[in-house]
């Protein structure tokens, strides 16, 4: 099932992420390197929720969800500074009365060592975050995937094979945010005439 083809995708993705781009060029190659690529995950993670480890399970269920919003955060930039969980749980709640609940949300980490591991567990628990996040100790997903710094190409809205749909940070950018949104409902109302 393809809403939305390469030129319209290009398109709209272009006009939400060119503000945040000072370079339009840099803008398109960004685009154009993601859509319709199939990320993959890595085999060996830790899972955690609200600030505790919890069996890998729980995370593996959410990447089988139908369609998901991963987020990459890694050490080399300030996790607080780019990871806020209020953002995110808004995102969360508006996404699932959109969806109906088949949006995951998949929050990976690769921390630096343990001391940031367990500074990110507590920032987690001191915000209340009740939903599961990955640690990925290893950098395998920035591996596997040949993920840039830049924080434009960390966030993407993925189908259940993982291929790219959207990219940018829905938390960071309210047309970002709206793109997803619409992406979302169109995307649910064409599943549901199938």
């Amino acid at each position: 099932m393809r809403i939305l083809n390469l030129p319209i995708f290009i398109m709209l993705s272009l006009m939400v992420i060119s503000c945040s781009l000072k370079n339009r060029t840099e803008a398109i190659k960004v685009v154009t390197q993601w859509q319709g690529k199939t990320l993959r995950f890595p085999t060996t993670y830790t899972c955690g929720k609200n600030g505790e480890d919890v069996a890998n399970a729980v995370g593996d269920s959410l990447l089988h969800k139908e369609y998901k919003i991963l987020l990459f955060v890694d050490s080399a930039e300030c996790t607080s500074c780019r990871f806020k969980p209020l953002e995110w749980e808004r995102l969360m709640m508006e996404m699932d009365s959109i969806s109906k609940n088949n949006v995951g949300f998949l929050y990976f980490f690769s921390p630096s060592d343990g001391q940031e591991k367990k500074e990110i567990q507590y920032m987690l628990h001191r915000y209340k975050m009740n939903y599961p996040v990955f640690f990925d100790e290893k950098w395998e997903m920035k591996s596997l995937n040949s993920l840039s710094d830049m924080v434009i190409s960390q966030c993407f809205l993925l189908n259940k094979t993982n291929e790219v749909l959207l990219v940018g940070d829905p938390t960071l950018n309210p047309n970002v945010r709206l793109l997803y949104e619409q992406y979302v409902k169109e995307l649910l109302k064409e599943g549901t005439k199938e």
